[in-house]
Order: C-alpha cells, then sequence, then structure tokens
C-alpha cells in the first residue's frame, strides 16, 4: 500500500509539473505578441509623419501642380466663351488605423483514463521514461507489444469469423434442397433398408408416446386391508392387443410372457378358415407400450396351438404346431422359422398343444408332448431330431393324447400331463421308468384343457391346479390321487386356470362366459374374490398367462383379441401369513372333501 501510495505521490507531481511547463509557454506566446503589437504603432506613426509632411513641403507640392506642363482643358460655357482651367490633382486624405493582433490559441482537447489526465509532452514524456529507467522502458515496449498482439488477434479472430460466415453462406447456398423426381422417390421408400428404419422408427415414437404414469399418485397413501374390500377397481385393463389383418378371424391358443424383457408376450393364433392365401399359423409378439401393432410376427404353414419365449435366449420363440412339427422363430431375422423339426417316426405326428423349456443356463431342454402321447426332448441348436423320444403309455395298448403339460417348482424330471380322456397322468422324464405313467389322478368327466403346478414353490411345490370342459377347476396334490378340492361356481367350460407367480393361495380360472375368477383359498372356497368380465363377454376366454411380477395378467379369447390387466397390490400381493394360513386352508378342504 505503501508503494502505490508513494507512486500516486509521484505521478501527482509529475502533472503539476507539467501544467507549469504549460502556463510557462502560454506566458512567453502573451509576450511575443504585445512586442509585435508595439511594433506595429511605431510604424504606422512614421508613415503617418511622412504622408502629412510640414506646410511649405505642400505649397511646393501645390506650385508644382500649377506648372504649365501641367495639362489643360478649354470649356465652353453659355455667355462667357472658352475658359481654360487647369487641371488639377486631388490630393487623398489618409489616416492612421490602429491594428490589434489577437492571439487565439487551438481548443485542447483533452482525453482522461484512469492512469493519467493529460497526455504528457514528448519532451516531459522523455524525461520521464529517462527518470524511470531501461525498465520502465521495457515494461512500456511490453506493454505495446501486447496491445499491438491483442489487436492482431481481434482483426484475425474478426477474419476467421466473416470466412466462416462467408462458407456458411455459400454451403446454404449448395445445399439448397431440390426436389426429387418421383421415381427416384418411390425407389427409395420401397428399399428395404428405408422400411426398416421407418419401421423402427415409429415404433420409437408410438412407444413414447403410449408411456402412461399416473402424476396423481399418493405415496403416503396407505390402504386399509381389513376396512376395504376388493372391487372391480383392483383389476384394471391397461391394455388391448388386436390386429385387423393378422388376428381378424383367429382365435388366441397360446400366450408367454418375455422372462427378460417384461414388456413383451407372445400370442399365438389359429388359422384363418376365411383367407386361404395368409399364413396358417401366425405369432405376434406384442409389446404393453406399443398398442396398435405387434413388435414382431411370424409366421408359418400349420397353425399354432403353443408357444413359449426361451429363459436363456430372449430372441428366441418356439412354436408347436398342428402338423406336429415344432418350429423356432428369431427375432433377428426373418417371419418364417429359422429351423423347424421333420416329420420322421421319431418326432411328432399329432398336434403338439403341450410346450416348456426346462432345465437351467448351461443344460436345458425343450419338452414337447403331442395327442399321440410321444414326448420329445430337443436341443435348441438343433431341432432336426430329438435328443430323447418316449411314449406315455397310460396303459399296455394306449397312449395318452396329452392336451397340456406341467412341471413342478424346480423339478425338471417328474411333471403332469392332461389327457383328453379327463385323467392326468403323472410321469418321469429320465431313470429306468422313463416314459411311463407313475401316477394317474381321476376326478374330471371332461377333458382336461389346462395343468399348473404351484409356482411359488417351497412347501407348496406338490400342489397343482387342473381345469377342464366339466366347468371345473379341481386342486390335486401329487402325493395323492384324489382331488384336495372342487371349486365349481363356472358356468361354462373352464379352459385354463394358472397359479400367481407371487401369491400362495392365489389364482385365476378362465370360461367360456369370457370370465376370469379370481379365487383365494384363504379368504374363499365357495364363490371367487373377485369376477371380472373380459371385453364385452360375448367370447370365450382361451388362455391366460400371468407376468413374472405377479402384478399383469394377459387373457385372450375366442376372437383374437388379447386384454392385458393390472392387477392391485391388495390382490397381488399376499399377506405375510398367506402362507401359514394356506396350509390350515388345505387342512380344511380335505376334511371336506373326505366328508362329501
Amino acid at each position: 500500500m505503501a508503494d502505490k501510495a508513494s507512486e500516486l505521490k509521484a505521478e501527482l507531481a509529475r502533472k503539476r509539473k507539467k501544467l507549469e511547463e504549460l502556463r510557462r509557454v502560454r506566458e512567453s506566446r502573451g509576450q511575443a505578441t504585445e512586442t509585435i503589437i508595439h511594433h506595429n504603432a511605431e510604424v504606422d506613426s512614421i508613415v503617418e509623419q511622412i504622408i502629412r509632411g510640414s506646410p511649405d513641403t505642400r505649397a511646393a507640392a501645390e506650385e508644382k501642380h500649377d506648372t504649365p506642363s501641367s495639362p489643360t482643358r478649354a470649356v465652353l460655357t453659355p455667355g462667357r466663351g472658352l475658359i481654360t482651367r487647369r487641371n488639377k490633382q486631388k490630393l487623398l486624405s489618409m489616416s492612421i488605423s490602429e491594428v490589434r493582433t489577437i492571439s487565439i490559441p487551438p481548443t485542447e482537447v483533452v482525453s482522461y483514463a484512469k492512469s493519467i489526465q493529460t497526455d504528457p509532452l514528448p519532451e516531459l514524456a522523455r524525461e520521464a521514461a529517462a527518470a524511470k529507467g531501461p525498465d520502465a522502458e521495457e515494461e512500456e515496449a511490453e506493454k505495446k507489444r501486447q496491445e499491438a498482439e491483442k489487436k492482431r488477434q481481434e482483426e484475425e479472430k474478426k477474419r476467421r469469423d466473416e470466412e466462416r460466415a462467408l462458407r456458411a453462406k455459400e454451403q446454404q447456398e449448395e445445399e439448397k434442397p431440390t426436389i426429387m423426381p418421383i421415381e427416384k422417390a418411390n425407389d427409395i421408400l420401397n428399399s428395404p433398408e428405408f422400411l426398416q428404419f421407418f419401421d423402427r422408427s415409429t415404433k420409437l415414437v408410438e412407444r413414447t408416446l403410449n408411456e402412461k404414469y399416473d402424476v396423481a399418485i399418493d405415496y403416503a397413501a396407505t390402504d386399509n386391508e381389513e376396512d376395504e374390500g376388493l372391487t372391480s377397481e383392483s383389476v384394471r385393463q391397461s391394455a388391448e392387443f388386436y390386429h385387423t389383418h393378422w388376428s381378424a378371424n383367429r382365435a388366441v391358443t397360446a400366450l408367454d410372457w418375455s422372462p427378460k424383457f417384461p414388456e413383451l408376450l407372445a400370442v399365438a393364433y389359429s388359422a384363418n378358415d376365411e383367407a386361404p392365401n395368409e399364413p396358417e399359423g401366425v405369432v405376434l409378439v406384442w409389446n404393453t407400450h406399443l398398442k396398435d401393432r405387434p413388435e414382431f410376427i411370424f409366421e408359418c404353414q400349420s397353425h399354432v396351438l403353443s408357444c413359449c419365449f426361451s429363459p436363456w435366449q430372449p430372441n428366441v420363440i418356439i412354436g408347436g404346431t398342428y402338423s406336429g412339427q415344432v418350429v423356432l422363430w428369431d427375432n433377428r431375422a426373418k417371419r418364417t422359422p429359422v429351423q423347424r423339426s421333420a416329420l420322421t417316426a421319431k418326432t411328432h405326428t399329432h398336434p403338439v398343444y403341450c410346450i416348456d423349456v426346462v432345465g437351467s443356463q448351461n443344460a436345458h431342454n425343450l419338452v414337447t408332448v403331442s395327442t399321440d402321447g410321444r414326448l420329445c426332448s430337443w436341443n435348441l441348436d438343433m431341432l432336426s431330431e430329438p435328443q430323447e423320444s418316449v411314449e406315455l403309455q397310460c396303459t399296455a395298448q394306449k397312449n395318452a393324447a396329452a392336451t397340456c403339460l406341467s412341471f413342478p417348482h424346480g423339478d425338471f424330471n417328474s411333471f403332469a400331463v392332461g389327457s383328453e380322456e379327463g385323467a392326468i397322468y403323472g410321469a418321469v422324464r429320465h431313470g429306468a421308468k422313463a416314459g411311463q405313467v407313475t401316477e394317474t389322478f381321476e376326478g374330471h368327466s371332461g377333458p382336461v384343457t389346462a395343468v399348473d403346478f404351484h409356482k411359488v414353490g417351497g412347501e407348496y411345490s406338490h400342489l397343482f391346479l387342473s381345469a377342464s370342459t366339466d366347468w371345473t377347476v379341481k386342486l390335486w396334490s401329487y402325493r395323492s390321487k384324489k382331488p384336495i378340492y372342487s371349486f365349481e361356481d363356472a358356468s361354462d367350460y373352464v379352459y385354463d386356470v394358472q397359479w400367481s407367480t407371487i401369491h400362495p393361495s392365489l389364482f385365476v380360472s378362465a370360461d367360456g362366459n369370457g370370465e376370469l375368477d379370481f379365487w383365494n383359498p384363504n379368504s374363499d372356497t365357495e364363490a371367487p374374490v373377485l369376477s371380472v368380465t373380459v371385453g364385452e363377454g360375448r367370447q370365450s376366454v382361451n388362455r391366460i398367462r400371468w407376468s413374472g411380477s405377479g402384478l399383469h395378467l394377459a387373457a385372450g379369447d375366442a376372437s383374437g383379441r388379447v386384454f392385458v390387466y393390472d392387477v392391485g397390490e391388495k390382490l397381488a400381493v399376499p399377506r405375510a401369513d398367506e402362507a401359514g394360513r394356506l396350509k390350515d386352508t388345505i387342512a380344511e378342504m380335505s376334511q371336506i372333501t373326505a366328508d362329501s
């Protein structure tokens, strides 16, 4: 701070000195002007004396003017005659005028800056520079160089900006759009590359537009399960899938959710009898975020009766057909199957209604069963022929005409199949009794349409449900040949039944009246806890399938429509004591069945 103050004092002293110099210069200029004025006055006085002169001088001048040599002039006047008169020259009268010289200095333009108030005279600037020493001169030179460099950079930047603007303008003029010829435009629009790009882009846009979010949701709200009962709002329809070309005049034959992408749902359809030129077999993969059209379309020459995703190959979809062929599609390839089984004595030659992929990621197989009673195990990498093929013999002379198949949770050897005769057969895939029926469960009076083992597993993995055209749903234990309980609330054929994937005592059945019945034996065994009419209730519900989260349910009807329902947590999510209560409920139902 002290150095700064001393510098300021020195700067003020230099400025005072400069002002004194300026005053002295101005005073010297004023004295010179007065001297010039005094000299001019003396000159004027001398000139005046010379012009006026003495009286003798004036008389002599007059005589000189009257001499004969002076020109004469004769004037003729009336009555006087000719008069001769000397032409006298008139003397000029001169006077002395006082001349004043005023020196007006030019207006001094003073500019001010933060550092100085006046520009120093060159002499003072040189003296100040000499007083500062060589370091100050170097600093001043460096400052000038920096200013020059800054100016040069600014000019260079301005020049580059101008060149850039000029190039952009020229580029815009060059890239001015032109109208493409119609023929070339049609070629581009019909090219496979453009169609693929357009299909993918429009799907992305539609998925985004179909994304919904409940902005009025109350995260702090709690459900009072004791006071509030289940209502139709507990199951809400969230999507309906139907394609006017591919779904029309076709019935839904199978459903399966993708294990990797929970928004994808594979739907198999029967043949369209009114369109003989269309492929008989169709599988559409729908996306819950793309509701107006399917994500993928697959086809084959025989209508598809069953289908499923591969749990460890999410791009692969397997289907069982009416002709007995097993086909495999890949969504990275074309619509037609990339693999298909041959029609030989070792493979299926009857409709394949049962299909499932079992095992682990490193060792898994595709298991299929047809109505001729043949069970085949396949390697998904080679469908030319099965790895294993056995006959399911229910008697010495007859094979089981299987219509449905289910494996216990975590068990890939034992399984149960429903048959056209109304019986359910238990068998194993491997061992000395491979293919032999080890258990027979009789209780239905009509063909069995569905069999499903308990999905939560644990101590209830031996439980399974069956549905039949005898209008009933029965609960079984793999350890007993008699049903534990029969649910007889339906008023039409029961086409499918499915355990919940997360709730130990919740299951759903679908019937020919278009009704979905939600059952919870822990709450009521005589009637469903909730019934929902699918669509308008005019079509039978053929297939149902729970999502892996247990919060969504898909239902397909005979008209080719697929409905997706969001199941509320109050109904879908179990209480903490549901599993323990189910044990007591099963004991009570067994006692009721024994008494009846």
